[in-house]
């Protein structure tokens, strides 16, 4: 069963995972299959593997070649901090294909604030997850990401609840 308590045809690698997971952990309901999570690590490499290349055959298609190559061929740069903004600021979609002209947008508008957070060394604030972290970091790539591709407003930043508002009045008085 899916998270919506449906049913869903796994196939026979998923069905052997599963049954190792029912078996050593009987009370879990999720699977964490990252490659470094405890229970991939702790699954044998060939059940591991079998997966992994299921995986890969079922969600290659979801980038197109010309896109993965783009990133790969622009990511795989070893560049100083100057060379890496100066190409960043250089950086323009070499045809007129949607995807990759919003590509093109989201790396030059959330790319240079990770160059620059790399360049701190020690004190770089992607080494620890905090609010200043995502507020930084990972909100203003989701936001552009989401604009540029499907003209989504993501806003972000503190919500206040109707538990926040009451302790907030009952401080006031």
């Amino acid at each position: 069963m899916n998270l919506f308590k449906q049913d869903v045809e796994c196939s026979d690698v998923l069905k052997e995972i599963l049954s190792i997971q029912t078996k050593k952990y009987p009370k879990m309901d999720l699977v964490d299959l990252r490659p470094k999570s405890t229970f991939s690590q702790a699954l044998p490499i060939d059940i591991f593997m079998k997966y992994n290349s299921e995986f890969e055959k079922k969600h290659e298609g979801l980038i197109p070649n010309e896109i993965h190559k783009f990133l790969s061929d622009f990511l795989s740069r070893d560049l100083s901090v100057e060379e890496w903004l100066n190409q960043i600021d250089d950086l323009r979609a070499s045809n007129q294909d949607p995807l990759l002209i919003a590509l093109v947008r989201i790396i030059r508008g959330s790319m240079p604030q990770f160059v620059r957070a790399i360049s701190l060394g020690i004190f770089n604030p992607l080494l620890g997850i905090s609010r200043s972290h995502l507020n930084s970091f990972v909100h203003p790539c989701i936001e552009a990401t989401l604009w540029h591709i499907a003209k989504v407003n993501y806003e972000f930043g503190e919500m206040s609840t109707a538990n926040h508002t009451k302790k907030d009045k009952i401080r006031a008085r």
